[in-house]
């Protein structure tokens, strides 16, 4: 991936592997949307966010949930 992308939406951002390439996608310049399963954890993404300067926000994603699904993506693309 290069960084002509202007947005990158991760899943599972709040720890792990999903942190660590929503991190590193936001180093190199990407506007991210870190999301989690929970209000807290998408808190927390937010907070990491800002605490290193990426641009972005975490959200709050089901990814078995195909209304949380469409809500999320809706409010990505607005």
């Amino acid at each position: 991936m290069t960084s002509e992308s202007k947005l990158a939406l991760v899943t599972g951002a709040s720890r792990g592997i999903g942190a660590a390439i929503a991190d590193s996608l936001g180093s190199i310049g990407l506007k991210v949307i870190g999301t989690a399963t929970t209000n807290e954890g998408a808190a927390a993404i937010s907070s990491r966010f800002a605490d290193s300067d990426i641009e972005g926000r975490g959200m709050v994603l089901n990814v078995s949930d195909g209304g949380s699904v469409d809500r999320l993506l809706e409010e990505v693309t607005q």
